[in-house]
């Protein structure tokens, strides 16, 4: 009996090592995979992208503002950060991840909007995450920002097998330009709701701490709110507080605060896919409204 459950054990150990070997191998395969969300990632924590100007924020940055636009214009080296479905806190994490590899930018675009100050509750696309849990870094920032349940934690392939495997193994068309994804979509809307402008104490403190952070560093800001639909953007609640909000924090450190939540682009609804999010179409016209913008003020060093 002492016997057999030596081999037992003997024999769940190599199990679990030739498995956790599985699980190292088919990671590091699937990062290179080309779905534009595990792709961002793979592109953040490993490639050296050492950009002038690096555009933070949810999907209304990274479906909105494309980064080959601004360099022509702003002739820069740009690149776009977006994360879809997040809020500050899971934006912070990822720039300082991009920041653990990559020089200091010149400039942060941060694309800022009524849900920037709340937690990241509800996670998009939870299948993004797995490829990079045998990162340390990874772990260590977002661990504690997303709940993954022990299983898929601790068990080799579980987090792959109990959630959307085929998704993640698909071949996928090349679509990212320097990490922005534009939508070819036209107008599909549903009937548009209000929703509140609220901010949770520990995110404003937070995301406060991360102006300061940059401003000490020497890096510029420009705070954009990007386009909305007008007709979602007048059904804000506490709009004014929310602009209040961000224009204090904006003349304190003489940061330009560019608001399109009422521009002419935000009135046509040819330019959305929803109330929420550009298509193709209106990202362009968008991103060479906003990069004529930033360069009335804006002298970033040329490129060598």
């Amino acid at each position: 009996m002492r016997l057999f459950l030596k081999h037992s054990c003997l024999f769940l150990l190599l199990l679990a090592v030739l498995l956790s070997l599985f699980d190292f191998l088919f990671s590091k395969w699937v990062q290179n995979s080309s779905r534009p969300c595990i792709e961002s990632w793979h592109d953040l924590m490993y490639r050296q992208i050492d950009a002038d100007l690096v555009i933070v924020g949810s999907s209304r940055a990274k479906n909105h503002i494309d980064p080959e636009i601004l360099d022509t214009v702003l002739h820069t080296n740009a690149y776009n950060l977006g994360m879809s479905g997040t809020k500050f806190d899971l934006q912070a994490a990822q720039y300082d991840l991009y920041r653990s590899h990559n020089k200091k930018p010149n400039v942060i675009l941060f694309c800022i909007d009524v849900f920037s100050l709340l937690p990241t509750k509800r996670v998009v696309m939870r299948e993004q995450y797995f490829p990079f849990f045998w990162d340390r870094r990874f772990r260590d920032r977002i661990f504690p920002l997303i709940h993954f349940t022990p299983s898929e934690r601790f068990i080799p392939l579980y987090r792959y097998y109990s959630n959307d495997l085929l998704g993640i193994i698909k071949i996928y068309p090349k679509s990212l330009r320097k990490g922005f994804l534009a939508i070819d979509q036209q107008w599909n809307s549903p009937e548009i709701n209000s929703v509140p402008f609220e901010k949770e104490e520990h995110l404003q403190a937070m995301f406060e701490q991360f102006v300061d952070n940059a401003v000490k560093e020497g890096v510029r800001l420009v705070f954009v709110l990007p386009p909305m639909y007008y007709e979602k953007a007048r059904r804000i609640r506490a709009l004014d507080e929310m602009l209040d909000y961000y224009t204090a924090i904006c003349k304190k450190d003489s940061i330009p605060l560019l608001n399109y939540y009422f521009s002419d682009i935000s009135k046509d609804s040819t330019n959305f896919v929803d109330p929420n999010h550009l298509n193709r179409k209106g990202a362009e016209v968008f991103s060479k409204v906003l990069a004529s913008d930033l360069q009335e003020w804006m002298e970033l060093p040329q490129r060598q």
